[in-house]
C-alpha cells in the first residue's frame, strides 16, 4: 500500500507550499515487523507513470512485491521547477551552470545550487525520525537512491551521513 504525506521542506521556494512524500510498505509484511528503509529522490517518478515527470514510473513497489523484498520505500517528490530541483540536489553553488542558463533566467535567481545540505539535513533530521516513529522501521538500516542529480545528492549523503548503509546512484549528472 502507498500512503501519501504532505510535508514542508525548508528549501521550498513558495512559503507554506507542501511537498508530496509517498510511503510504500509491502502488504505481505506484518505491520509490526521492522523494515529497512530506502529514501528515494524524485519521488514522483518512483511508483506510477501517472505521477512521473516523463510519464514512465519506476514501479518499484511492483518490483519489491514481485521479488518479495522486505523493504520500505519513502519517495520524496522533487521541486516542480527544474532549477529549484537543481538547488536542492546540489550541495554547492554552480557558477558554470549559472552562466549557461542565460541572462534572462539568471536574473530571476541570485544563485544556482547549494541547498543540498539543507535538503539532506531535513531528510535525515526531520523526515527520517518521523518515518521511524510512524512506521515499524529498522532505524539503523537506511539507504538513499536517485538518478541524475538525485544520484549526485545520494552520493553526497553517503559521504556526509555515516549512518547510511546503502546508496543507489543511477546515471549521475556529475
Amino acid at each position: 500500500m502507498i500512503e501519501q504525506l504532505n510535508v514542508s521542506i525548508p528549501t521550498e521556494k513558495v512559503r507554506g507550499q507542501k511537498r508530496i512524500v509517498r510511503v510504500f510498505r509491502p502488504d505481505w509484511v506484518d505491520v509490526s515487523t521492522p523494515l529497512p528503509v530506502l529514501y528515494m529522490h524524485d519521488g514522483q517518478n518512483v511508483f506510477s507513470g501517472n505521477t512521473a515527470t516523463y510519464g514512465e514510473g519506476w514501479e518499484i513497489d511492483r518490483c519489491i512485491d514481485l521479488l518479495r523484498l522486505p523493504l520500505m520505500v519513502v519517495a520524496i517528490a522533487s521541486a516542480p521547477n527544474w532549477l529549484d530541483r537543481y538547488d536542492e540536489y546540489s550541495y554547492e553553488e554552480d557558477e558554470m551552470l549559472y552562466r549557461r542558463i542565460g541572462p534572462e533566467l539568471a536574473r530571476t535567481r541570485p544563485t544556482l545550487g547549494g541547498q543540498g545540505r539543507m535538503y539532506t539535513d531535513w531528510l535525515m533530521n526531520e523526515l527520517k525520525p518521523r518515518i521511524d516513529s510512524e512506521y515499524a522501521t529498522d532505524p539503523k538500516d537506511v539507504g538513499v537512491m536517485g538518478s541524475s542529480m538525485g544520484g549526485v545528492i545520494s552520493l553526497y549523503m553517503m559521504a556526509t551521513y555515516p549512518s547510511i548503509r546503502r546508496v543507489g546512484s543511477l546515471s549521475t549528472a556529475a
